[in-house]
């Protein structure tokens, strides 16, 4: 499945704000507009975000161009980092 820019992707309001996305999680995605994609900070626990902000995958590569290699990923798809120049570490669920 190719994930189009302009399906959805979730961020935690945290990445919202500018913190650097540290986890990214790939889920099924619910209809056609969604790309199935969460990003979050990792600084906290976000099983139960009420924060959450919907933009576009376009907008999403815009905040972090190094998930691009990525977006093809399965569902179950699980990348994390330490920090904003680390490279991904990639567990397929």
């Amino acid at each position: 499945m190719n994930i189009g820019t302009n399906q959805a992707a979730m961020i935690c309001n945290h990445v919202f704000d500018g913190a650097p996305i540290l986890k990214a999680v790939k889920d099924a995605p619910l209809d056609d507009t969604d790309s199935g994609w969460q990003c979050h900070c990792n600084k906290v626990d976000h099983t139960q975000e009420t924060s959450a902000k919907f933009i576009s995958v376009r907008e999403l590569l815009e905040i972090e161009p190094s998930l691009q290699l990525h977006m093809d990923s399965p569902i179950g798809t699980v990348l994390e980092r330490d920090g904003p120049s680390n490279a991904w570490r990639i567990a397929t669920g």
